[in-house]
């Protein structure tokens, strides 16, 4: 039986997640012929047309096998798999993984895939800090929840996955090196159980909750010990809740269900706990100096050397400094100033539609300060341009757009150009994204546009339907 290679494209990552695949198989609907099957068996699997094996760089090889953001990893008991990162801009549809395997052309194949397709890294956590592990499922909301403990008795949640299996699944835990587990257990939930999980970020704590099906509103509560509660939202139908200031030691949250005969149901308690200070100062020496001015980045980090030196200061007094630190900060955005517009810059590639006023009075309409008027060009080819002349080139770090009202799709696609020539050469600088009605969209550049003549183009039949542009800049630090 003749046997064709043909390309397969998989999605293979979310933008968010990871996932590790350790091998793919054809399997051919029919039995395949005796020599086929021989020849399947000598690779592994009465049947399999062909296998291609993950991480293994002679397979990958065999197969054409490309996958951008994806890399090996090598397993404890030498096993291999190609891992997928997380995608460096966040994309919907995921990453790819491109490679061509064998099928038969005549009758119905499938495709196996042996993969990992959902973890979570627990930077920090190791088990001889808590070596008590607990996986809590939620049948009702597919969560699972994974949580730690130093003893066994209080629990810590520090990751939550939504995971779609069915009813009945096979679930484990897997070490890094070697390691015994003891004292294994597995409990049944009690039915429409309230299950409670929380998540801590800096000093803020999110808990969240599930919905058992006869619950009608929730009321959360908080302890600082586990014995003396305190309510802290009454009656609510979300099931999330913020707490913020949680900088030092634990805190204790527990949620009642009122339910729908009168009576209500609790949770078990779930604590959170604060970051220590190494936590905190590794977390401080992660911020993004893009984001702020040079000169209060430099304080703020002058201020963490400092309080990171103070060894003879308690840490929860060195904590509260490090938070204070934060204050110093003045965000870059402070910088941005408007690129000045004028009249006399501006020019449509049409007068206004159906046929009047000039294509200078069409242009302007886009930067009168009137998100009510708009530029209507007669073509469905147009562009508006903006031309400096001799005030000097135009600035642009951000772009801030107003599309026509209840037209604004027709913004959709336009592209900001600049040229340095009069015209006779563009560089592309921005293409607005997808628009919607009545609201600012703004965008930041690359990088910072510097140009004498910039120019919006619309290919698309939108009729240049702007109403309003505007385009800001950063200025130097010694001119704020």
């Amino acid at each position: 039986m003749p046997v064709t290679r043909r390309s397969v494209l998989a999605t293979a990552a979310t933008g968010t997640g990871a996932l590790a695949l350790t091998g793919w198989s054809w399997t051919a609907a029919d039995q395949a012929s005796a020599a086929e099957a021989a020849t399947a068996e000598a690779a592994e699997g009465a049947g399999r047309l062909d296998l291609i094996d993950f991480g293994n760089a002679d397979s990958e090889t065999a197969h054409d096998f490309t996958g951008p953001d994806t890399e090996v990893a090598d397993g404890h008991a030498g096993d291999r798999a190609r891992v997928a990162k997380p995608l460096a801009t966040t994309d919907i549809k995921g990453g790819d993984l491109r490679f061509t395997l064998a099928v038969d052309p005549v009758h119905q194949n499938y495709l196996t895939v042996k993969c990992s397709p959902i973890t979570r890294e627990l930077d920090g956590r190791t088990l001889a800090a808590t070596p008590y592990l607990r996986l809590v499922r939620d049948v009702s909301t597919h969560q699972v929840h994974g949580q730690v403990s130093v003893d066994g008795t209080t629990w810590v949640t520090v990751a939550s996955l939504l995971t779609p299996f069915p009813y009945a699944v096979y679930a484990g835990l897997a070490a890094t090196g070697d390691a015994t587990f003891a004292q294994v257990a597995v409990d049944r939930l009690k039915e429409d159980a309230v299950l409670v999980a929380v998540g801590r970020d800096a000093d803020t704590v999110t808990v969240r909750w599930n919905k058992p099906e006869d619950a009608l509103t929730f009321t959360v509560a908080r302890s600082t010990d586990g014995d003396s509660w305190e309510t802290v939202e009454s009656d609510t139908r979300a099931f999330a809740y913020e707490d913020t200031g949680l900088r030092h030691g634990e805190r204790y949250y527990r949620v009642s269900a009122t339910l729908v005969d009168g009576g209500t149901r609790t949770s078990a308690p779930t604590v959170a706990v604060a970051e220590t200070l190494a936590g905190v100062l590794a977390r401080a020496r992660k911020t993004d100096p893009a984001e702020w001015t040079k000169k209060s980045y430099a304080a703020f980090v002058a201020e963490v050397d400092r309080i990171e030196g103070d060894t003879g200061k308690d840490d929860d007094a060195r904590i509260d400094a490090v938070y204070a630190a934060y204050e110093l900060l003045v965000s870059r955005e402070t910088l941005l100033r408007r690129t000045q517009v004028t009249a006399s810059m501006v020019a449509a590639s049409t007068i206004e539609w159906p046929g009047r006023g000039t294509k200078e009075s069409n242009g302007w309409k886009g930067f009168d300060g009137d998100t009510a008027t708009y530029p209507d060009t007669l073509a469905a080819e147009s562009w508006i341009d903006i031309d400096a002349g001799d005030v000097g080139p135009l600035v642009v770090d951000k772009l801030r757009i107003f599309p026509r009202a209840n037209y604004a799709a027709r913004a959709t696609g336009t592209v900001l150009l600049g040229s340095s020539d009069g015209g006779l050469t563009w560089t592309d600088l921005h293409t607005i994204g997808t628009t919607s009605e009545g609201t600012w969209h703004e965008a930041t550049l690359p990088s910072t546009a510097s140009y004498p003549l910039l120019r919006f183009y619309d290919g698309h039949n939108g009729r240049c339907n702007l109403a309003e542009i505007e385009f800001w800049y950063y200025a130097a630090e010694e001119e704020a």
